[in-house]
């Protein structure tokens, strides 16, 4: 069966000739023989998986200088982020889709003083107009990766169909799949920079849950307001980390600040929130034992000197909308 015809085939933007379906035997498992399987769950612990780890972020946010660290990391046999491999890896075969991706992704290595010699034929990168099933079969076909390879697909953004359609999103995800074989998967992708009414933006890739299932493992990359990065990983292997990084002289140059867990992190902002209202507890008796019936211009003033703060900040505090004045609107 021909390319074209598969695409007319059942299932749509499919993977698998009718030939292969014909000739192989549909692997089956009892319970014991499935726990013979011995497949790693890391290619780095926590961060990497070793079947599908999307990569996602706000354009510029640092997702591909967060990857060229890592091709870095193994063409110069060193760990990535304090974190050893699990496993080798041999290839490392990059698919980009950005119309200067290739010549990016060379200079950040070459700034990094990897070498060509060092680099060898270990690094293939390939330039792709759009991700489809047929230039999937085209990656498998050439290229043929191996359990030792990393397959980095950068970026899902040029997906052919629609990011929130789960028979699309399911199409390309099976087709880079089969195309990477028993290799380990890595998938960039934008996240969507729409805010919502709670003032953030959403962590999903390009805004699409279908997209964010698909994933056994996800790390998100922020860019914070003093120039360093966080990155949030959370899946169904592991509960996850929050890991700050900061940023050397080129964009790739990575180094770990700190690290907490997700449960840590809640538990921290648990406690500050409590934190919080217990002070508020405490100024707004305050308020009602020293400046209760005075103007709230009076009582900004007094609030300011005795908490600290500027008057103007305390009268806003008071006001209609603040969180002082409608504490004392409700009692």
């Amino acid at each position: 069966m021909t390319a074209g015809q598969l695409e007319d085939s059942i299932i749509p933007d499919q993977l698998i000739p009718t030939g292969e379906i014909a000739d192989s035997v549909l692997p089956t498992y009892t319970l014991r023989e499935a726990m013979s399987i011995q497949r790693p769950t890391w290619l780095i612990e926590g961060l990497i998986s070793r079947s599908i780890t999307l990569i996602s972020g706000q354009p510029k946010s640092g997702k591909s200088a967060l990857v060229q660290k890592l091709i870095v990391s193994i063409l110069g046999a060193e760990p990535f982020l304090d974190r050893a491999f699990l496993r080798p890896v041999n290839r490392i075969i990059v698919v980009a889709t950005d119309a200067d991706a290739i010549t990016e992704y060379r200079d950040r290595v070459l700034q990094s003083n990897i070498t060509p010699e060092m680099a060898a034929d270990r690094l293939i990168l390939i330039p792709a107009q759009q991700l489809h099933a047929d230039f999937c079969i085209r990656v498998q076909a050439e290229l043929r990766p191996r359990a030792d390879d990393l397959v980095i697909w950068d970026h899902l953004s040029d997906m052919a169909g629609d990011f929130n359609s789960q028979t699309d999103v399911s199409a390309i995800f099976a087709a880079m799949r089969r195309a990477v074989g028993d290799a380990a998967m890595i998938v960039v992708a934008h996240s969507t920079t729409a805010t919502g009414p709670n003032g953030y933006s959403s962590k999903k890739p390009l805004g699409s849950t279908v997209i964010m299932a698909k994933a056994r493992w996800s790390v998100h990359v922020e860019k914070r307001p003093d120039g360093t990065r966080t990155i949030t990983s959370q899946g169904n292997a592991s509960s996850g980390e929050v890991i700050r990084l900061s940023v050397g002289a080129s964009a790739a140059d990575l180094h770990v600040l700190e690290v907490s867990t997700e449960a840590e992190k809640a538990s921290t902002r648990k406690k500050r929130k409590k934190e919080t209202r217990d002070i508020r507890g405490q100024q707004i008796e305050w308020y009602r034992a020293n400046c209760l019936g005075l103007p709230n211009s009076e009582a900004a003033r007094r609030l300011a000197i005795e908490f600290g703060d500027s008057h103007r900040t305390w009268a806003n505090r008071l006001g209609p909308s603040g969180w002082m004045g409608q504490a004392l609107a409700r009692t």
